[in-house]
């Protein structure tokens, strides 16, 4: 029914994608050229994601430093079902490269490696004002791979409060993003 609201409990997660350190140049092809590497940070359940990146780092090469943050709205449930995840991965630009004496180059940009950590857990570690940090080596996405560097990241749960939203079947969302409010500012989404 497309005119109902349903008030629910949300609250907002800042992540601060602060740093990451000693990645390896991914693979021979771009061995001389500069790493300019970048994050995407999503939330996610089985059905549904919560997408933010960073902007490229230009500067740092193999240790990139971004110190920027991002922020997600989801519902209280979010932070109490183990399936939730907070995904991280790195990825280097597209770019020119030497390659065996010759110089080549791709438009592709090129996965370095990624974390992955239940909310749930995010949400037990934090301290009492509702933040953490965590210092976590890069993985290839599965549990056999090698590191390929660290990444270094805060969050900060704010406070829970009801909201509502008119008619939404997103169990995840409740909106939010690229506010300025630290903790509170929950904000009424609809959906078909």
């Amino acid at each position: 029914m497309g005119g109902q609201s349903r008030r629910y409990k949300a609250r907002n997660v800042k992540i601060i994608i602060h740093s990451a350190s000693d990645l390896r140049n991914p693979g021979d092809y771009y061995r001389d050229s500069k790493m300019e590497v970048y994050a995407k940070v999503s939330i996610n359940t089985a059905t549904e994601r919560l997408n933010r990146s960073t902007p490229v780092d230009r500067d740092g090469d193999n240790n990139p430093a971004w110190h920027f943050d991002m922020r997600f709205t989801v519902r209280e449930s979010a932070v109490e079902e183990p399936g939730v995840m907070l995904v991280i991965k790195l990825f280097c630009k597209g770019h020119r490269g030497r390659c065996c004496g010759c110089w080549k180059s791709s438009k592709d940009d090129v996965y370095i490696g990624e974390v992955s950590l239940s909310l749930e857990e995010l949400f037990r570690s934090r301290d009492e004002k509702g933040s953490g940090e965590r210092h976590l080596p890069l993985a290839k996405g599965c549990a056999n791979s090698k590191s390929n560097g660290n990444l270094k990241f805060r969050y900060k749960f704010g406070k829970a409060a009801f909201t509502k939203n008119a008619a939404s079947t997103c169990r995840l969302c409740a909106g939010g993003g690229d506010d300025d409010d630290d903790d509170d500012n929950v904000v009424d989404i609809a959906t078909d």
